[in-house]
């Protein structure tokens, strides 16, 4: 078993959509041939970076190749790939969602970001969250375990 990274973004500094995938992070051609590769994102927001990131895997000719998605959007859950997609929950609506791995991009620390909450009618939202969906590390591991034996069924040819 062998953990590599292929980074991509189709976002800009600023969390934007951008035009096209970029590739931040490569992983090598002989890591990816005949081996079984997971494809793990957080979350699905328009599913062309995961669409992305298995064809272009695929292209490297592992031995299985499957997509694992934490969150996905609603409207996008239907992205086009030929490849399998596992999803774990539906995000709440299309607010940004921001992940604890992204709270010091905020301003934040983690436990500010777990104890941030929708300001009440009258009182002012934290800037910093305003309009965001936030998600917890317990949350993020919920969400994983909801895949799990999916995963495992996949894994083992019995799906």
């Amino acid at each position: 078993c062998v953990g590599v990274a292929l980074s991509l973004t189709l976002y800009d500094a600023n969390d934007k959509i951008g035009e096209k995938v970029r590739i931040v992070q490569d992983v090598p051609v002989d890591v990816i041939q005949g081996a079984i590769v997971v494809v793990a994102d957080d979350c699905h927001d328009s599913g062309t970076t995961m669409s992305f990131a298995l064809d272009y895997l695929a292209a490297m000719q592992p031995l299985k190749i499957v997509g694992v998605v934490a969150f996905w959007k609603e409207r996008h859950k239907a992205a086009t790939t030929k490849h399998r997609v596992l999803y774990g929950s539906a995000a709440d609506g299309d607010a940004w969602i921001m992940f604890p791995w992204d709270v010091t991009k905020y301003g934040l620390t983690v436990d500010e970001m777990n104890t941030a909450r929708v300001a009440l009618p009258g009182q002012e939202e934290d800037p910093r969250t305003a309009g965001k969906t936030k998600v917890s590390w317990q949350l993020f591991h919920n969400t994983i375990t909801n895949v799990q034996d999916d995963l495992v069924s996949f894994l083992s040819g019995r799906s």
